[in-house]
């Protein structure tokens, strides 16, 4: 069997979003959204964009799961209540990335994009001569997108978003859904074909009270869509669960492999992808959980008997010495994970 080569990526939005979800007074909605807004430039995801090139570079991955692909577009009021608001600048990390893939003599194409959470929220730039505050206001919309070698076939791509979202209200009249979901495709890699599924999880811990019973929705509605593939599945994606967790039992009790415990290059590692400092800038890695996963599965069979060994699976990102950029940053709050496998197809 031909060897397939994959790889999940979440990109950082830069900043701690939630932050502004749990400012408690929506009068201070607009300053959180500066100091966050500011923080994001800070981070700067073009400079960023050129260190995760160097990691696709260094392990050419076939295909690749993008999280928090995010675009933030930063609009003036004109004076005018009728006129539309005046674009000040756009960050877009997708155009970024794929400017960065192509500095490096990397050729990818987008497969998929699936279109999540879209917020707009007022930001604080200012006050008048009269002390008024003058406000800008942020759009911050999140994707998620497969990136697919040139030359890799791809087809039946499924944007699907999740019916069981966060969200919270910023006022008595406005309510905001964070909206998540999963992107897929079918995907020819060397006269195979997989189906090659790319997933964001809500996080249960910085959506209390109910980011538990959000994310165990998102697990059960991914784990419903996926059940009829009859195509072997590649599940890549930043989960927001760790090892043991009931939604973790659940996806591989669904019939899906971890590959992660499947590697057999061994070396000394616990796997854990999660989180750097919000600014990038701590000294050591500060990665203490894991959960970002690469699993796999058959239709009719499970486990790793489906498997030729080796099963390569590497962290990408987490070495201070190779992974910072020239200023400093970490390429993300997150590690990559990498994983190079030979599935076994059988009929279908």
């Amino acid at each position: 069997e031909p060897s397939l080569r994959v790889m999940t990526r979440n990109l950082y939005l830069g900043a701690d979003i939630f932050a502004v979800v749990n400012v408690g007074d929506p009068n201070l909605i607009p300053l959180a959204v500066a100091e966050k807004y500011a923080m994001m430039l800070q981070n700067d995801f073009a400079e960023r964009a050129g260190a995760i090139a160097m990691e696709i570079a260094a392990k050419n991955p076939d295909l690749i799961g993008c999280q928090e692909v995010a675009q933030f577009t930063r609009l003036r009021p004109t004076g005018d209540p009728q006129a539309p608001l005046q674009l000040v600048e756009q960050v877009d990390y997708l155009d970024l990335l794929l400017d960065a893939l192509k500095t490096g003599g990397l050729e990818y194409e987008v497969a998929a994009v699936g279109f999540n959470a879209d917020v707009t929220l007022p930001m604080l730039q200012g006050f008048d001569g009269s002390g008024i505050p003058l406000l800008d206001y942020v759009r911050y919309l999140d994707r998620d997108v497969i990136l697919a070698k040139k030359g890799i076939g791809t087809r039946n791509a499924e944007i699907h978003g999740f019916s069981t979202n966060f969200s919270v209200a910023f006022s008595e009249t406005q309510e905001v859904v964070f909206k998540r979901g999963f992107v897929a495709v079918d995907a020819t890699v060397r006269g195979k074909t997989y189906r090659f599924v790319n997933v964001h999880v809500e996080n249960e811990g910085l959506t209390a009270p109910d980011g538990s019973v959000v994310q165990q929705a998102q697990v059960a509605e991914l784990l419903q869509a996926l059940a009829p593939e009859r195509l072997p599945v590649l599940l890549v994606g930043d989960f927001n669960l760790p090892p043991g967790d009931p939604d973790y039992i659940a996806i591989v009790s669904a019939g899906f492999a971890d590959l992660w415990t499947l590697r057999t290059n061994r070396r000394p590692q616990n796997g854990s992808t999660c989180c750097q400092d919000e600014d990038l800038l701590n000294e050591a890695s500060a990665l203490t959980e894991r959960i970002d996963y690469i699993f796999a599965r058959r239709h009719w069979r499970t486990g790793a008997g489906d498997f030729q060994y080796p099963v390569i699976v590497q962290l990408t990102g987490n070495d201070a010495d190779e992974a910072k950029t020239e200023s400093g940053l970490w390429p993300s709050d997150h590690a990559g994970v990498f994983a190079a496998i030979r599935l076994r197809h059988g009929r279908h």
